[in-house]
């Protein structure tokens, strides 16, 4: 398993640990259907772009370079039962915490960016909240960075 793949499945982990604390019902990665409005709260988890920010310059090659993933975590809620701004507000709490600290009462110490080894996590910007054409189905996006050390070899 390379890096990008073992930080994807940390960020998993951390949403599986916290499911039942956040009220997350569906998750699923690479998503191919429709939205299922009984399955809200629900996260969607999609793979962007993955573009070098720093390529080395102890060659001509550019290797080992820092990469930055775009992952992007589509929170998905039945806005008469819970807020997109607040369901994504636990989302991204969820994945900056360590798994083993108490998400009631967390302090800073708890923050946890790295998510594997020589990989971790930055939050890159918010998007929305927005409809889907659905009533009361809103959503809002959470697109963090997985960044990380990549050889060519």
């Amino acid at each position: 398993m390379d890096k990008r793949d073992e930080g994807i499945a940390e960020i998993k982990d951390r949403l599986k640990v916290r499911k039942d604390v956040i009220g997350l019902v569906f998750f699923k990665d690479t998503p191919s259907g429709e939205i299922d409005p009984e399955n809200t709260p629900s996260v969607l988890m999609l793979e962007g772009n993955d573009r070098i920010v720093k390529p080395s310059t102890r060659n001509n090659s550019g290797y080992p370079a820092t990469r930055a993933a775009e992952i992007t975590l589509e929170c998905i809620v039945n806005s008469k039962d819970t807020s997109p701004r607040m369901f994504c507000k636990d989302v991204r709490k969820a994945i900056f915490l360590d798994k083993e600290a108490d998400f009631l009462t967390t302090n800073e110490s708890d923050i946890n960016i790295h998510v594997a080894e020589g990989v971790f996590i930055r939050e890159d910007r918010t998007e929305g909240p927005f409809g889907y054409g659905l009533p009361n189905i809103n959503g809002m996006r959470l697109v963090i960075d997985l960044v990380y050390d990549d050889n060519i070899l």
